[in-house]
């Protein structure tokens, strides 16, 4: 209730002193409020509409963006999809991996000879793999620790993710020991039941690799390439120290983000300050060229009302003043 009352006062005293000016003070307060008001709205409304045209501009070109990454890791994960089809398909190789081998068999060098040019040959199309493996139970064929591998030796939770997706590419990231990223695309092998696969294959590809297709687009904005469960893949930061989305700190940012058919996801952050800074930027020009006319505006209005009470006040003055002049 004082609080009230002290506004009340306060601006009822404002309003009596500006009573109590002359009329040329009068005028001028006037013709300056009818200036400044449009002036500053103005300003104001164009910051909120280039702000808000800057903002819809960035979204439609980070959407285009993310749809373009989308696109080339699609590709990329194609051309190795289409690898394991071609070792799928390949019935002599299954074959070979499907012999029961004798201890004096000497059948299982035609099978190293076959595999390490099948698998060599594919290595040196695509030298951006680093490794392709097969798994097998078939203990009567050598492992050579490189194309031939044990079933067992893979870890039991990545065999269950395998084997559940009933021929089907499922994806890993492992890290290594030198904290560099690996992806892994595994399918199991199956011939006539998918109750029974031959064998499991492993393609793998540095992280490095969808690095590549995300570096260039990370100016003032900051991409991610997640997998289904929200592990971070790959990053376009330098840093890297984000290995999970919800270690991101999103305040201040816009998230953006759009899945792929295989469940991973690209997110983008795209920073407020960086979307506004043109909006200030242009803002502040205007608000500068508008001052420039408020200040003209104030010469003008000063003159306009001298100019136009000067009359006035000569009518209003006393008769004793005007023989005294």
């Amino acid at each position: 209730m004082n609080i009230a009352t002290n506004i009340y006062n306060s601006l009822r005293g404002l309003m009596r002193r500006l009573g109590n000016q002359r009329l040329k003070s009068k005028l001028f307060l006037v013709y300056l409020l009818v200036t400044i008001l449009p002036i500053l709205s103005l300003v104001v409304f164009s910051y909120q509409l280039v702000r808000d045209q800057l903002i819809r501009q960035a979204e439609v070109n980070v959407n285009s963006t993310i749809d373009q990454i989308n696109i080339n890791v699609l590709n990329r994960l194609d051309t190795y999809s289409q690898i394991s089809t071609l070792i799928y398909l390949d019935n002599l190789l299954r074959n070979y991996l499907l012999h029961t081998y004798g201890p004096d068999d000497l059948f299982y060098l035609d099978a190293y000879d076959y595999i390490n040019q099948t698998l060599y040959k594919m290595m040196a199309m695509y030298p951006n793999l680093t490794s392709i493996s097969i798994y097998t139970d078939n203990r009567t064929i050598r492992s050579d620790g490189m194309f031939i591998r044990y079933t067992e030796d893979l870890p039991d939770d990545m065999k269950r993710k395998i084997m559940a997706a009933e021929g089907k590419i499922t994806s890993f990231v492992t890290t290594s020991e030198d904290g560099a990223d690996t992806i892994t695309l595994a399918r199991a092998l199956n011939y006539l039941s998918l109750n029974y696969p031959y064998g499991i294959l492993l393609i793998e590809f540095s992280e490095r690799e969808l690095y590549s297709l995300i570096v260039k687009e990370s100016n003032n904005k900051s991409i991610f390439i997640a997998d289904e469960q929200g592990a971070i893949i790959t990053s376009g930061r330098q840093d890297r120290q984000f290995r999970h989305l919800s270690e991101l700190e999103t305040a201040g940012n816009k998230v953006m983000a759009k899945k792929l058919p295989n469940g991973w996801q690209t997110v983008v952050l795209l920073s407020y300050d960086e979307l506004l800074r043109e909006a200030r930027t242009a803002s502040a020009k205007m608000l500068i060229a508008s001052l420039a006319c408020v200040a003209a505006a104030v010469v003008l209005i000063y003159v306009t009302s001298r100019f136009m009470t000067k009359r006035i006040e000569i009518l209003v003055r006393p008769a004793w003043a005007s023989s005294i002049r």
